[in-house]
C-alpha cells in the first residue's frame, strides 16, 4: 500500500495538469433602456419603449495553454433579453480555435472581420436606441425594407466560416470566409425570406495603428436567394412576401449578392477622441425581370450606395460626452423603387460607474427622404439606459 501512495500521487499530479492550465471565464451583459419616440412615417413607433436594444448575452470562454506559447480555444455566446428575461435563437459567436505565434484561427459562427474594424467598434452608442447603424449614419437594415443591406455589413455574424487574424507591431490583419456554399434552410418554410446562396461570403480588414491613432480598409462580400418583396396594399409603408413559384411547385428565389468596402480612422487623445468612416455598397441581383402571378415587378434591382459617419467624444472622467453625425446615400435602378437619402445626428453623455457599468443619456435624429417625395420618415429619440458587464 506505501508503494503505490507515490504512484497514485504522480498519476494525479499528471491528471490534474491539463485542468490546471484551462481557464473558464464567463461572461456577458445586461442593459435596460427606455426610449420616448417621436416618429413622422410609416413605423407608428410613437410613445415609450422599454428595450435592451439587443445588448443582453451570455457566454462562456474556454483556454486551454499547451504551452509553447500555443493555446486551443472555445467559446459560446447566446442572446438574452434583458428587459424580458427570454432567451433567444438569435446568431451570436460560437467557434473553436487554435492560438500561436503565427496568429488565431478559429472555426464557427464569428464576428465579421469589417463589422469590428472601425464600424460599431468607432460608436459609443453601438447597440441602443441611439446608435448610428441602421439609422443612416451607418449601412444596415434600414427601415425602408428596401434599402436593407445583409448581415456581413454591420450586423449579424457569419456562420459555418473560417477565420484568421494575426496582430504584429502596427500591422493587423483579419480574415472570415464562410465555405458553406449550400442553403441554410429549407425553402419549404412559408415565413423563410432568404438563403445561403451558391457562392461563398467573406469578410477582411487591414488595420494600421500606432500609439494614439489607427487607419484601416475593410472589404465585405454576401451571396444569398432571397424571395421578392412588394409593397403590402393592405398596409402602406409595410411590405410583404411574394413566393415565386417554379414549374415543379417549389419555391423560385432571387440570386442576390452584396459587396461593400470601408476605409476609415481613427485619433484618440488624452480627453478627444475623433472617428472617421466612409462605406461604399453594391448590391446586384441576378434576376433582370421579376414578376408575381399578377405580372407585377416585384424585383429590387441593383442598389449603389455610401455612407458616412463622423464621431467625436470628450472625456472627463467619469464622464463622456458624444456627439456624431452621418448620411447616406441609395441608389436603385428599378423604376417602382425611389432613390433614398439619409442624415443621422446623436448626442448624448456616458457617466462610467467602472470599466464594466455605465449609465447613458442621449438624444438621436435620423431620416430617409426619397427622391420624388414619395415618403418622408422622421424619427426623434430620447433615451436613458443603464448597462453592466461581468
Amino acid at each position: 500500500m506505501a508503494k503505490r501512495l507515490p504512484l497514485l500521487a504522480a498519476a494525479a499530479a499528471v491528471a490534474a495538469t491539463p485542468a490546471a492550465a484551462t481557464e473558464v471565464e464567463v461572461s456577458g451583459s445586461a442593459q435596460a433602456e427606455i426610449a420616448n419616440y417621436r416618429d413622422t412615417g410609416a413605423s407608428g413607433d410613437n410613445g415609450l419603449a422599454f428595450t435592451d436594444a439587443m445588448r443582453g448575452e451570455l457566454g462562456v470562454d474556454v483556454v486551454e495553454d499547451l504551452g509553447q506559447q500555443v493555446a486551443v480555444l472555445a467559446r459560446y455566446r447566446l442572446r438574452l433579453n434583458t428587459t424580458r428575461a427570454a432567451w433567444s435563437e438569435e446568431q451570436r459567436e460560437a467557434f473553436v480555435g487554435l492560438e500561436a505565434p503565427f496568429g488565431r484561427i478559429t472555426a464557427g459562427s464569428l464576428k465579421p472581420a469589417y463589422k469590428y474594424t472601425g464600424g460599431v467598434t468607432y460608436d459609443p452608442f453601438a447597440w441602443t436606441t441611439l446608435e448610428a447603424r441602421s439609422n443612416a449614419g451607418m449601412l444596415g437594415y434600414e427601415r425602408p425594407l428596401f434599402v436593407s443591406t445583409p448581415s456581413f455589413g454591420q450586423h449579424g455574424y457569419m456562420s459555418d466560416a473560417l477565420g484568421y487574424e494575426v496582430t504584429g507591431e502596427n500591422i493587423a490583419f483579419h480574415i472570415n470566409a464562410s465555405l458553406d456554399q449550400g442553403n441554410y434552410r429549407t425553402r419549404d418554410e412559408e415565413d423563410a425570406t432568404s438563403d445561403r446562396g451558391e457562392e461563398g461570403d467573406y469578410s477582411a480588414a487591414l488595420k494600421f495603428f500606432g500609439r494614439d491613432w489607427e487607419g484601416f480598409l475593410a472589404v465585405s462580400m454576401n451571396d444569398w436567394d432571397a424571395v421578392a418583396v412588394k409593397e403590402d396594399e393592405d398596409n402602406p409603408g409595410a411590405a410583404e412576401f411574394v413566393h415565386l413559384l417554379d414549374d415543379d411547385g417549389g419555391y423560385e428565389t432571387i440570386g442576390r449578392s452584396f459587396q461593400a468596402a470601408k476605409i476609415g480612422g481613427q485619433y484618440e487623445g488624452e480627453a478627444h477622441t475623433f472617428s472617421l468612416q466612409f462605406e461604399g455598397f453594391e448590391g446586384e441581383e441576378e434576376a433582370a425581370d421579376v414578376v408575381d402571378a399578377e405580372n407585377i415587378d416585384v424585383g429590387l434591382g441593383d442598389q449603389t450606395g455610401w455612407s458616412g459617419f463622423a464621431g467625436y467624444q470628450f472625456d472627463f472622467e467619469p464622464n463622456t460626452y458624444v456627439f456624431q453625425l452621418g448620411g447616406q446615400r441609395i441608389s436603385n435602378d428599378a423604376d417602382h423603387i425611389d432613390d433614398v437619402n439619409g442624415i443621422y445626428a446623436a448626442t448624448g453623455f456616458i457617466h462610467s460607474f467602472s470599466e464594466e457599468s455605465r449609465l447613458f443619456l442621449g438624444y438621436r435624429f435620423n431620416r430617409f427622404t426619397s427622391d420624388t417625395d414619395e415618403f418622408d420618415f422622421k424619427q426623434r429619440t430620447w433615451s436613458l439606459g443603464l448597462r453592466k458587464d461581468f
